[in-house]
């Protein structure tokens, strides 16, 4: 896989900052690829589900730009509107200001086509789940209805399959290019 970082390298003070900022503890997998790497953009990275056939490509896994949390998630303190799309902070805290899903749902990356959603309740601690509202039976979160069901069940509900247990299942579930396009057929 290639892939060329997103951001500068930070240290375990900026997960700190991050998880302070929104009120959750990160998984120590994840925690260690955010200190790695920091989030990357690729063009290779195809994730096969542990859960079924399915084969997404994740063009972009978010990092942490240090601005962001030392000011707060304000456009104006981005010097590239690309920077501000790529942070976790500022996904983190557009998804719940317009409420598209659980508080306890981070949006760790994306693609032209899909999200990329880590879960942080203890039901599905670390879960990574793929999709778009589009692909649901309904496109917008409803807070009632999860009640309810259970937090997955919305988000199936919703648009956003099951991927993987952990983030290392899901950065290891690489497949080739051919393998992804096999799929589309």
């Amino acid at each position: 896989m290639k892939f060329r970082s997103i951001f500068p390298k930070i240290e375990l003070k900026h997960i700190k900052a991050f998880e302070r900022e929104s009120g959750f503890l990160l998984p120590e997998d994840y925690k260690q690829f955010l200190l790695d790497t920091n989030g990357f953009f690729s063009t290779d990275f195809y994730a096969k589900s542990k859960f079924s056939d399915e084969i997404r490509q994740v063009t972009k896994l978010f990092g942490l730009y240090e601005q962001s949390l030392q000011k707060g998630v304000n456009a104006t303190v981005y010097g590239e509107v690309q920077s501000k799309h790529s942070d976790l902070l500022y996904n983190y805290s557009a998804l719940h200001l317009v409420n598209e899903h659980p508080e306890c749902i981070i949006c760790i990356g994306s693609s032209m086509m899909i999200d990329v959603l880590m879960s942080l309740d203890r039901e599905h601690y670390g879960r990574i789940y793929c999709g778009h509202p589009q692909e649901g039976e309904e496109q917008l979160y409803d807070e009632e209805r999860a009640e309810s069901t259970s937090i997955e069940k919305e988000l199936i509900y919703v648009g956003f399959r099951p991927f993987a247990n952990n983030f290392t299942e899901f950065l290891n579930s690489s497949v080739s290019e051919a393998e992804y396009e096999a799929s589309l057929l």
